[in-house]
């Protein structure tokens, strides 16, 4: 049993690896479902070897399209941590097959005191991460929402 799922993970890492570079040789843009993004963001994440990762969820609210991630963090240096898990979310979002409105991402800690919950706009990320018409502070104090759950 346990050779078959492993046989069958190979092979199903094979032909995602196989989908990607057709797509990077073809020129095509790359466009991932839902599984495929969590998996690329939880990679992502865990490769980052800083944070550990809780979950992933895209859910559409009031006709916006959200995604969550739930990290574990260190307090220190929460702010570079913030800066970080938002300028790659924002980054790998473009690799969705649609548009994300809405970025979540709640920041658990090791002491199990109150998680931070973050939240920022796409077009906000955009110009900030992409278009650095914003400074951090102004990005902090005008895009970054946060509160304790």
């Amino acid at each position: 049993m346990i050779n078959y799922n492993l046989k069958y993970h190979k092979r199903a890492t094979w032909l995602f690896i196989f989908h990607l570079l057709s797509k990077v040789i073809l020129g095509s843009e790359l466009q991932l479902e839902d599984d495929q993004f969590k998996r690329l963001v939880f990679k992502h994440f865990s490769d980052l070897k800083v944070l550990d990762i809780y979950g992933v969820q895209i859910f559409e609210f009031k006709n916006t399209l959200s995604i969550q991630v739930d990290i574990k963090a260190k307090k220190e240096n929460l702010k570079d941590t913030i800066y970080q898990t938002y300028k790659s979310l924002n980054s790998l979002s473009d690799y969705y097959f649609r548009k994300l409105n809405n970025f979540h991402i709640i920041y658990h800690f090791e002491d199990n005191s109150f998680p931070l919950a973050t939240s920022a706009d796409k077009d906000c990320l955009g110009r900030f991460f992409t278009k650095k018409n914003e400074s951090f502070s102004n990005w902090e104090n005008n895009c970054l929402n946060t509160g304790s759950l």
